[in-house]
């Protein structure tokens, strides 16, 4: 995905925000032992590329036992990963060999002890390192050890030294630890007969549980579609679009740590993720335990069901909030019937909840810190303290909004209402960065012509994002308004998974990795359209819901999405949330003060990167799973 490029002004210094206390800076951690903290920053190059030999090392005054770093990016920075490799366990004068990878050694600064080793792929769909790779990061541990987040600012002004990591991640094996839906008892995929309402009216429908092998794991050159066989019109299918390299695609979940407060705002289907989110970010979450004695429900839509949640603190002490809405957040709706009504009401009283939540950070608060709380409507945006030591949610720093379509009808989703959305997330929640998710395919899009308004919408969003920058009112230290609008490709995440389902089931269809918005738009008609007899006011597409087609009417049911419209969250919500942690690095996990141009370029190239890598069928390497690696994405 390419990024266009468009100038900014530079944002302004981040307020401190009271979580728990900071830790110390990264460097001024000791490393574990046989690891090495690595950084790139000031490198250059001393070996050329494919082999790393043991006497290079020696004459470099290496140790023995080096940390083997591969970086998944493609031109920012983005996905870090080390492992160890004993050198003396490879024999005298044998060449380190990475396979596919073509390796290149760089000699730190004098002042940092470490050494990068990056990658690149001359062919395949993999992501390459560029200059703009700062710093290799890693938690001792995993997720839940080493040290607290540095949220002294969302950038280091001086440019020296690690970046701040506000947000990270880790991916598990599901038999390790899987999403338990924890928080969404109802709208779940359970094997067995598939009932449809609140009343659970049976269909006569089995769901068992089926996934398209591609959908799983994929082994190293594998065609990821199925190999020879016949298309449904009988044609002869032979795939040749091979995979470079292995991984999962849906086996795997995730732990996020953060100390941002994130806001996700949208109907059932965005309450169906930001509840997985919140399973993602629990502290302690493990297999045997979980802590979930910090996520209250601020009032149910209707009975069992969340209309507004909030967790504080999370893994990392931020907080995560859901807002369950049927409509884009207007100025003209507040004041009407909140959700699960149509028109997307909402009220003042609804934001007081959330802004008003006082929580028990993990660290008390300090004198200093408390003396520099502000107020909304003061000079900064930020929680408030209390004797007791509790603290208030204050302001939100990210809104994550889903696209209501189903609740809204295509020609109402506008320009002027997706702008209208984004400035009153500051004006009224106090967020510097707002998150726009794309459109999907749904069984709400019901004609070509529909599929072509989707596009457009989708279009908009990312059009909205690009040049946002130039709609604020910037000098050098003050920004008002919105700071950078950001694109989840949600719609294209949709589309890969239907896709890839679609191959499984014999249409005649591109591999998902290999398909641009044009072919996913000129393909969509000939299948999509499609619809079960199901008797339902809104029939799902077989290619959406199926596991095998024996007949048009009826079908096995797979543990992709639940209806139509409704994902099987322990499937679909893993690379989710993953991509929403990946996409939130690119603007908080900064490292230096830069030109704003330079920096919006390379928000957009991060941006890009973890939608190509999360919000697809792009397969996770082996080497991420379960190795107690912390990731983090970086824009610079």
């Amino acid at each position: 995905m390419s990024a266009t490029t468009a100038a900014t002004s530079r944002p302004s210094r981040a307020q401190p925000v009271p979580t728990a206390a900071a830790a110390a800076p990264l460097d001024r951690i000791a490393p574990p032992p046989s690891r090495l903290f690595v950084s790139s920053r000031r490198a250059t190059p001393v070996v050329e590329s494919c082999h790393v030999r043991r006497r290079w090392c020696r004459a470099h005054h290496l140790p023995m036992a080096m940390a083997i770093v591969v970086i998944i990016v493609c031109h920012g920075v983005l996905l870090i990963i080390t492992s160890i490799t004993d050198y003396d366990a490879m024999g005298e004068g044998r060449d380190f060999d990475m396979g596919p990878y073509n390796v290149t050694a760089y000699s730190p600064s004098p002042d940092i002890d470490g050494l990068v080793i990056g990658h690149d792929v001359d062919e395949g769909r993999t992501f390459r390192p560029t200059r703009n790779h700062r710093t290799i990061m890693y938690r001792r541990g995993g997720i839940d050890g080493g040290y607290s987040h540095n949220i002294n600012d969302d950038e280091n002004d001086d440019g020296d030294g690690p970046p701040d990591v506000r947000i990270s991640f880790e991916l598990h094996d599901p038999n390790t630890l899987p999403l338990t839906n924890v928080f969404d008892p109802h709208v779940l995929c359970p094997i067995g007969e598939v009932t449809i309402g609140r009343n659970r009216r049976r269909t006569g429908q089995n769901r068992t549980g089926g996934l398209p092998p591609s959908l799983v794991r994929v082994a190293e050159d594998d065609d990821g579609g199925g190999g020879e066989g016949e298309y449904r019109d009988g044609r002869r299918r032979v795939d040749v679009d091979r995979r470079s390299s292995g991984g999962r695609v849906l086996d795997f979940t995730a732990s996020l740590s953060t100390n941002l407060r994130i806001m996700f705002v949208g109907d059932s289907v965005l309450v169906q993720l930001a509840q997985a989110v919140d399973e993602f970010l629990l502290e302690g979450r493990t297999l045997e335990s979980r802590k979930i004695g910090d996520r209250s429900v601020l009032w149910e839509a209707w009975t069992g069901h969340d209309g507004g949640s909030i967790l504080a603190p999370t893994r990392g002490g931020g907080v995560s909030a859901t807002w369950r809405m049927t409509g884009l957040l207007s100025m003209a709706n507040e004041g009407k019937p909140p959700a699960n009504s149509v028109g997307g009401g909402w009220s003042r009283s609804e934001i007081d909840k959330f802004l008003h939540h006082r929580y028990r950070p993990s660290t008390p608060p300090t004198t200093t810190t408390q003396s520099s709380m502000g107020r909304r409507g003061e000079s900064a945006w930020l929680p408030l303290y209390d004797d007791n030591s509790t603290i208030a949610v204050g302001n939100f720093d990210v809104v994550v909004f889903r696209v209501m379509h189903g609740w809204m009808e295509l020609h109402e989703i506008t320009h002027d209402r997706l702008v209208e959305a984004v400035s009153l997330s500051r004006e009224l929640l106090g967020a510097s960065v707002v998150v726009l998710m794309t459109v999907p395919f749904t069984n709400n899009v019901k004609t070509a012509e529909d599929i072509v308004r989707v596009r457009e919408i989708n279009d908009d969003i990312r059009n909205i994002a690009r040049a946002w920058h130039s709609r604020t009112n910037v000098d050098d230290d003050v920004v008002d308004g919105v700071r950078h609008v950001l694109v989840l490709e949600y719609g294209t995440y949709v589309n890969h998974i239907i896709w890839s389902n679609a191959r499984h089931l014999n249409y005649s269809v591109t591999h998902p990795l290999e398909a641009t918005l044009n072919v996913f738009d000129s393909e969509g008609p000939t299948f999509l359209l499609d619809r079960l007899d199901d008797e339902t006011k809104f029939p799902p597409n077989p290619a959406v819901v199926c596991s095998r087609t024996p007949n048009r009417g009826k079908c096995d049911r797979n543990s992709l999405f639940r209806d139509g419209m409704h994902i099987c969250p322990e499937t679909l919500a893993s690379r989710y949330a993953a991509g929403i942690a990946c996409l939130l690095g690119c603007v908080y996990n900064r490292r230096a003060r830069t030109n704003s141009a330079i920096a919006e370029e390379r928000i957009r190239i991060c941006e890009g990167e973890c939608n190509g890598q999360f919000l697809s069928v792009m397969p996770v390497e082996e080497s991420l799973i379960d190795k107690h690696i912390t990731l983090a994405s970086f824009s610079g």
